[in-house]
């Protein structure tokens, strides 16, 4: 049984193309599909290729496929709790705030919204904003379990921290999209020149703009999706053939964070794995600009296997000579626990060796143009 055929079916269901349709599964074998379905936040999608056809159940699966369905939507609801009382905190604070991923593609780039569930808040601060905004979160109850590598450090360099609330929920605080050396190529700075807005109840949700929205979804099925699961593909799809953004702006962004690579690593990966049989002029553009050398080898620090102490010190290859020596002295004086138990300097030479396991053009490899 190839559990992957049911999530590429469900993740792929009402996109252009032809997909195969996987087999029926016995009693024995439907408990670890329908786990893979729940786990992946895909049941949503997996209900409407059944009544599509493409997958066919028995009927008490799908009265448990729906039942975890419905749940994962009570969830979601919970989670936009959440997302509404972190923007009224931080708005009536004067901090302004994005909320990323999950509920604002949900609202913004699925035509059903139930068909898109995920499972925290993730919210975006700006830099001089993210100590303030913490403490404030702090004061209302959301609590960090992970100390700050210290201070100073989330405002310059952190990617974000995860907060959880009384209830059990998570918020995660970003201050970009990615950890490792995207986290130091993309400009925050753009995320904040215009903004996109959802409804929760009466009250307006700042998200990104549809162009950075665009460029996050991409950064998600690439850089952040290590286990190679398939809604973020889903994602990349429905803004890609949906939504309505500039290509123009994204290809300027996407150069200027040196990330060009990233997005033709997306498209062409999302049409691949759901089988897509439309070729806008993006797609063709994608497939004639994989990542250059360069850029490869940034995206190979981000491997399943990768640790998070190698991406940590594989920023350093991106970075400034001032923000190495910073980035450094924040670490080396930071507290035990944020380098897992080991000793700060311990952790900083495993970073740097598994690191350095990646070779970059000009730092001990050939020297060949980009691609």
């Amino acid at each position: 049984m190839r559990f992957r055929d049911w999530l590429v079916a469900s993740a792929g269901v009402g996109l252009p193309g032809e997909r195969s349709r996987p087999s029926p599964v016995d009693s024995n074998t439907w408990p670890h599909v329908l786990a893979s379905l729940t786990t992946q936040r895909i049941a949503g999608l997996a209900l409407s290729a059944i009544e599509q056809g493409m997958l066919t159940v028995a009927e008490d699966q799908q009265d448990e496929l729906h039942d975890a369905h419905v749940e994962a939507m009570a969830n979601c609801l919970r989670i936009e709790q959440h997302i509404a009382r972190v923007t009224s905190l931080l708005e009536a604070g004067g901090i302004p705030l994005r909320v990323l991923k999950g509920s604002a593609v949900a609202h913004l780039d699925y035509e059903d919204v139930s068909l898109r569930s995920f499972g925290d808040a993730d919210v975006l601060l700006r830099a001089v904003d993210i100590e303030r905004g913490l403490a404030l979160l702090a004061e209302a109850g959301y609590r960090r379990p992970a100390p700050a590598a210290r201070v100073g450090f989330d405002r310059r360099f952190g990617k974000g921290t995860y907060l959880v609330a009384d209830d059990g929920y998570e918020v995660d605080v970003h201050r970009t999209f990615a950890m490792g050396p995207y986290g130091y190529t993309v400009k925050p700075e753009d995320l904040w020149l215009d903004h996109d807005e959802f409804l929760l109840g009466d009250l307006r949700i700042p998200a990104l703009a549809s162009e950075t929205r665009m460029l996050h979804a991409c950064f998600h099925a690439v850089v952040g999706n290590p286990l190679d699961r398939v809604l973020p593909y889903r994602d990349v799809a429905e803004i890609m053939l949906y939504g309505e953004f500039s290509w123009d702006r994204v290809l300027e962004l996407a150069e200027r964070w040196q990330a060009s690579g990233v997005v033709s690593r997306a498209l062409v990966t999302t049409w691949e794995v759901l089988s897509i049989d439309t070729e806008p002029e993006q797609i063709t553009w994608a497939r004639a600009h994989p990542p250059s050398k360069r850029e490869a080898t940034m995206l190979a620090v981000y491997a399943a296997n990768t640790s998070y102490a190698a991406k940590s010190v594989g920023s350093l290859r991106v970075m400034t000579w001032s923000d190495r020596l910073a980035f450094v002295r924040l670490l080396a004086g930071s507290d035990r626990s944020f380098a897992r138990g080991h000793s700060r300097l311990r952790w900083l030479l495993r970073g740097t060796g598994r690191a350095l396991r990646h070779r970059w053009p000009g730092r001990g490899a050939s020297r060949e143009p980009d691609n």
